[in-house]
């Protein structure tokens, strides 16, 4: 993990990444006047936090690649998106690739929208890992944390009664906090694209806190 971190600041300078030790926050910018989630802080664990821009900075290649995936609705089109947080850190000798995306609605199109973005924010960073030298990225475990407001006993019943795809992905989300994706599946639903196999996990924030703080170990599993 230091020479992948060493390296891509050698390589990418204005998008150092950060030693942290016990905590690491996830921000995002845009809700910070709003009445809505805006920061969460993960504690219980050490690693490497990069910019929140890393990835938006991404996505100006696929954007002008895809011009014409726009309105295909083309599964692809993930490239487009990007996630707010990426972090590297190693739990217990494992070691975890971490894509992170606050959300303040617990919504079918937020809680998938979400989804989408972290795929496409591992598509993108995982090929600029691969630029490095002395990487290993087959020791990592990639994983996504979806954050968002608990959702009401009103909006799970109301997406209860939906039988599609990305409502029955959200419902068991929020079921069980945790959702597999191996890869013969991620591969043959965003093909082409090389995803792989990753675990998502979702975090409510009881109470519509703007801001909430939670130990990574109690979340991972």
């Amino acid at each position: 993990m230091k020479t992948l971190t060493i390296n891509f600041d050698k390589a990418y300078p204005a998008f150092s990444p950060e030693y942290f030790t016990d905590s690491c926050k996830v921000e995002e910018p845009e809700n910070a006047d709003k009445e809505a989630f805006r920061e969460l802080t993960l504690t219980g664990f050490d690693g490497y936090s990069f910019p929140h821009d890393l990835v938006a900075n991404t996505v100006s290649f696929a954007t002008q690649a895809q011009k014409k995936l726009i309105k295909s609705g083309n599964h692809c089109d993930v490239m487009r998106l990007n996630c707010d947080k990426v972090v590297l850190f190693e739990l217990e000798g494992q070691k975890y690739m971490l894509f992170c995306e606050l959300k303040s609605t617990f919504s079918t199109d937020e809680i998938v929208h979400a989804k989408d973005q972290i795929v496409g924010s591992l598509v993108k960073i995982r090929s600029l890992f691969h630029t490095l030298q002395g990487v290993k990225l087959d020791e990592y475990r990639p994983i996504g944390l979806i954050v968002s407001f608990q959702p009401t006993d009103e909006q799970i019943n109301a997406l209860s009664k939906n039988e599609d795809m990305k409502s029955v992905f959200a419902i068991r989300l929020n079921a069980e906090r945790k959702y597999n994706m191996p890869e013969v599946k991620t591969n043959t639903y965003f093909h082409p694209l090389n995803v792989g196999t990753i675990d998502f996990y979702y975090l409510p924030v009881p109470e519509r806190q703007k801001t909430y703080s939670v130990d990574i170990n109690t979340i991972i599993h």
